[in-house]
């Protein structure tokens, strides 16, 4: 069973899928997920 974060960023890929189309959403989501790594060392 997903967890609630899990379900979070499945409607916020959905969201922005919607808004952006797949291949843009993809590289925005991408880019916040590489830059919040950087963030957290």
């Amino acid at each position: 069973m997903p967890s609630d974060d899990e379900d979070d960023l499945a409607a916020e890929w959905a969201r922005l899928v919607a808004e952006l189309g797949r291949e843009q959403a993809s590289r925005i989501w991408l880019e916040r997920f590489s830059g919040a790594d950087e963030g957290q060392t």
